[in-house]
């Protein structure tokens, strides 16, 4: 695995996004998808975590359901 900085991972977000869903509609838990699809890009799973954190104010534990992370941003979006 790579370190990678925060851009990096922006380059790559795309594909690791589009890989998570994959593996999440294989069956596999959303953070399970997210760490494994990272892993198999060569990415930080923590890093990645982190790049989340920073560009949409969420991170893993935030993730409680599909409809909180629909409320949460439009939240944003909302500006609230």
């Amino acid at each position: 695995m790579r370190m990678a900085d925060l851009a990096d991972i922006d380059d790559a977000w795309p594909k690791i996004s589009q890989l998570k869903m994959k593996l999440h509609d294989q069956g596999m838990e959303p953070e399970e998808a997210q760490d494994a699809a990272a892993e198999k890009l060569g990415y930080d799973p923590e890093m990645v975590d982190h790049y989340l954190q920073y560009k949409f104010g969420e991170a893993k534990q935030n993730k409680n359901t599909p409809v909180s992370d629909d409320i949460n941003r439009l939240k944003q979006l909302a500006g609230v």
